[in-house]
């Protein structure tokens, strides 16, 4: 076979220390400063050989892209260097690539591969992240330098190009061209052998859970810098009866500061389910250790503190409400007058604070200025102990779940 001597000319181009020609590589690229490229399959080389003092390319491969979500995406994937490039393939908590992906090799080490081989703030996309680009994003089958795979475009018209690049199973590549998996850092609720994936074809795309051991690509996600917001940028829609409210674009109009709070930044006050007192100032179970029955939805009723202290149209969101704030919002992590908290933006554009309250129990005051737990008016379906509620934590970790009842948690109240 032919050698093949890249010259010291051919300045910018994609170096070795970038890309490796292995087992698992199709080949390389070469690309020049006047924009061209070459392609070796890897079949037609022998080997590569550099001569003089070689400069690595001044554009760093840890490029992220604002997408309009609530975390920036990287450009290529872990051991890339260009967004079609597939990677390096690992299994789910594993941070070496191997031989055979299979489960008696498989040895997790629970460390994110992305911050281990990147660094900084680079780090594995969470599953609410992944559900966030399949759902607030445009998914278009295309190709990108004859690769297969999605342009991704995100709400606020940036792009990244995601490739098919399949997966690893055993000693096999298997699916490239025709599908890609990427791995979160979330694990499965129930079972240690599966973790949470990006999972598309040319016609479909969603979070799913797969098999912790096989070989999936890479891509990392970067938090933003955590932003210090103003008072001016919550500004509110209208008032409902002396409480203001913020228009986000959705079905109900989202109260600008939480019950017992005058502005958005304050915690405000701390109640179990189903009370309109605060916490601690009456018992939440009656003489014989039974749990008060309020029925299953208590928005706009007597057991309701929102509808209760503010009046009006006001009162506690229900499940529903709160998974629409969830799935239809942008949220990012900021300080708002020194307090932490999300910044919810609505798809119209506007805004509301919700701080990391935390939450009480017997034992005082937790989580402040870490996490958040707001109540919905919803009680669990099955478990009469436990209603449903908003939680999120620092960065870009939110969710709608459920909780003990007699816990005390804020509530933000909405309005018609």
């Amino acid at each position: 076979m032919k050698r093949i001597t890249i010259m010291n000319k051919l300045a910018a181009l994609l170096v070795l220390a970038f890309v490796n020609v292995n087992a698992y590589s199709q080949g390389f690229y070469v690309y020049t400063k006047d924009g061209q490229r070459q392609d070796y399959p890897q079949e037609n080389v022998d080997s590569i050989v550099f001569y003089g003092k070689f400069q690595n390319p001044s554009v760093s491969p840890y490029k992220a892209v604002d997408l309009g979500l609530g975390v920036m995406w990287a450009t290529c994937n872990v051991g890339a260097y260009w967004p079609e490039e597939y990677g390096d393939y690992y299994a789910w908590a594993e941070t070496e690539e191997k031989s055979s992906y299979d489960m008696e090799s498989y040895n997790p080490v629970f460390e994110d591969v992305a911050q281990v081989k990147w660094g900084d703030n680079w780090r594995l996309p969470n599953a609410n992240e992944i559900t966030d680009l399949c759902n607030k994003c445009s998914w278009e089958w295309t190709t990108l330098n004859g690769v297969e795979g999605h342009l991704v475009t995100g709400p606020n018209g940036n792009s990244i190009f995601l490739s098919a690049a399949g997966l690893r199973d055993g000693t096999d590549v298997r699916g490239c061209g025709s599908y890609g998996y990427y791995w979160s850092v979330t694990s499965h609720d129930n079972s240690p052998w599966f973790g949470a994936a990006l999972d598309f074809s040319s016609n479909d795309y969603r979070s799913s859970f797969a098999e912790a051991w096989l070989g999936f690509p890479i891509r990392p996600v970067k938090p933003f810098q955590i932003a210090n917001i103003r008072e001016e940028d919550l500004q509110e829609t209208n008032k409902a009866n002396g409480h203001g409210y913020v228009d986000l674009g959705l079905s109900v109009k989202w109260a600008t500061c939480n019950v017992d709070a005058s502005s958005p930044e304050e915690c405000g006050g701390y109640y179990a389910w189903g009370m309109t007192e605060e916490y601690g100032q009456t018992p939440y179970y009656d003489e014989n250790g039974n749990i008060p029955d309020f029925g299953t939805d208590i928005s706009a009723t007597q057991h309701d503190v929102a509808h209760m202290k503010w009046g009006d149209s006001w009162r506690m969101p229900t499940l529903t409400e709160i998974e629409e704030l969830c799935d239809k919002c942008t949220w990012r992590w900021v300080h708002l007058n020194g307090v932490r908290g999300h910044y919810v933006t609505g798809p119209n554009g506007n805004s509301i604070f919700l701080p990391a309250a935390g939450y009480r129990d017997d034992m005082g005051l937790s989580d402040l200025g870490s996490n958040g737990y707001y109540w919905s008016a919803t009680l669990h379906e099955r478990d009469s102990h436990c209603a449903y509620g908003l939680g999120f934590g620092e960065g870009y970790n939110y969710w709608y779940g459920d909780w003990y009842r007699d816990y005390g948690r804020t509530v933000r109240p909405v309005t018609e």
